[in-house]
Parts: C-alpha cells; structure tokens; sequence
C-alpha cells in the first residue's frame, strides 16, 4: 500500500510532462501545417499565389513583384515554386546568384511543357513572357550536379498604370525599379497628328531605357539602354492606347521620374485660293 502510495506522485508528475509535451507537439504541428502554404494577396488586387516545395526564409509581398531567397544545400538539389497565372499575364524571372556558379532556370506551363528556360554562369533572365492558359505553373531551379550556393529568385508581373495630362498637356511621374528585370509600363490616350515629348531622369549611373509602343503593339520611339538622362519626341502616327516602358535594364534598380508633355492638334483651316 505504501509503494503505491509513493508511485502516485510520481505518476501524476509523468502525466503532467506529457500532456504539456503532447500539446506543444500538437501546437508545433499546426506551425508547420500553416507554414507550408503561403497566400500572397496584394491589397485591391489578387495577382498569384505561390506555393513552395523548398522553405522560404524571405519574402515580399508586393503588387507587382516577389523575392525568394533561397540556397541549394546539397550536390544534385533542385528547389521548385508554383504560382497560379492568369492566362495573358506577362510573368519575368530573373535569378541573382554568385559568379561562376552554373544554374538553370526553367518555368512549366500548366500542361508540364516548357514555356521558358536559360542556363548560365552569371545572372539569369527570362525576359517577359505571356502566359498561354490560366492555372498552375513550375519553377525549377537547378544547380546543375556539384555546385551549391545562395541565389534571389525574384518573380515579376507587368502591370499597367493609366495616366492623364492635366489640361496643360503635361504629367510629372515618380517611379521606381523594385527588382532587378522589372519593367513599369505606363499608358496614355494620344490623338494622331499629336505632338508628345518625354524627359526622363534618370538618377546616378543607373542603366535604362524608355520605349513608347503604338497601339497596335509596335514601337514607336525607344531609346538605348544609357545612365544619362533620356529625351524622345514625336508626332503620334495612330490614335489609341499608348505605352511608356521604363526598363531597369537587368540588375539595376533605383528611383527615377519623368516629365511628359502632350500637345493637341491645333485647329487647321482648308487653304482657299483668292481669285486675282
């Protein structure tokens, strides 16, 4: 009776260390069940949602753009992401690695096919691309065999930004380039026969271009790639929706701002002949 007496507080202390063991396990549990699944809905706007294979250690939700960083650890890894695309959007994928480090970057269509994929020593970009069909697509990062290292896979989706002259003619706008590959493109209602001229700032050394596309999809100004302030004008041949383009032109990012100014049609009067 007395051995039993003894085991008693013994055994309540054994069930007590591990109700409160069990429960944090079960809490653990559910961390790791939430942590799974990331949901990026951007205010106003459901763009994608990614869903990882491989931990994420760093993230941005943002409107337009996400950032990865990532690591493959062992020889032979490769890390996938999912995203679900909307079909026309225009998705890019530029991967930031260390030098002399060969990875490859591959993006799947719904349907397992390839819709694009480069593999290099340096930097990788994908370039914009149109997705073909709503649903869910891969990205595959490779290493390539033996070779392990740290890399920032940043995720870009084109948006468009309407904007309006006041009634002088003119716009001021302040932009920026997040990510590295990004591009803003803005657009604008011209008349043709209209006058339309562009001054962009460019900041400190940093490398862009600007490019204005027609409405039916062909350029109609573009500058080259320069660090020096940008200037392009012209006479609208068409009348539509126009494009501006601000290309971050690879790796640089940074702040910029331009001015733009729309001149309308001026009135014309038919020429009359006099007689005499």
């Amino acid at each position: 009776m007395e051995d039993k007496m003894k085991l008693y507080p013994q055994t309540k202390r054994f069930l007590v260390v591990f109700l409160i063991c069990f429960t944090a396990y079960q809490k653990m549990d559910v961390l790791n069940v939430m942590a799974e699944t990331i949901t990026f809905k951007p205010s106003n706007q459901s763009l994608y949602q990614l869903f990882p294979d491989h931990d994420i250690r760093k993230y941005s939700n943002l409107i337009r753009s996400i950032q990865i960083d990532g690591s493959i650890d062992n020889p032979g890894e490769k890390d996938r992401y999912s995203f679900y695309g909307k079909a026309g959007d225009s998705i890019n994928l530029y991967l930031s690695k260390a030098s002399g480090t060969y990875m490859s970057a591959l993006i799947m269509n719904p349907d397992k096919t390839s819709l694009a994929y480069k593999k290099d020593n340096s930097n990788i970009e994908l370039g914009y691309q149109t997705l073909p069909e709503s649903g869910n697509y891969t990205i595959t990062i490779d290493a390539s065999g033996m070779i392990t290292g740290t890399y920032s896979l940043y995720i870009l989706k084109q948006t468009l930004q309407a904007i309006s002259f006041k009634e002088n003619g003119s716009v001021l706008i302040q932009g920026e380039i997040t990510f590295p590959g990004e591009q803003d493109i803005y657009s604008f209602n011209g008349s043709s026969e209209e006058e339309i001229s562009l001054f962009l700032n460019n900041g400190a050394l940093m490398y862009r271009s600007v490019t204005i596309i027609k409405p039916d999809e062909n350029i109609f100004l573009k500058s080259n790639v320069t660090p020096s302030d940008i200037s392009l004008s012209g006479t609208l041949v068409q009348s539509g929706m126009y494009k501006i383009i601000i290309d971050g032109s690879g790796y640089r990012t940074g702040d910029y701002s331009f001015f733009s100014l729309q001149v309308k049609q001026t009135m014309q009067f038919p020429y009359i002949s006099l007689p005499g």
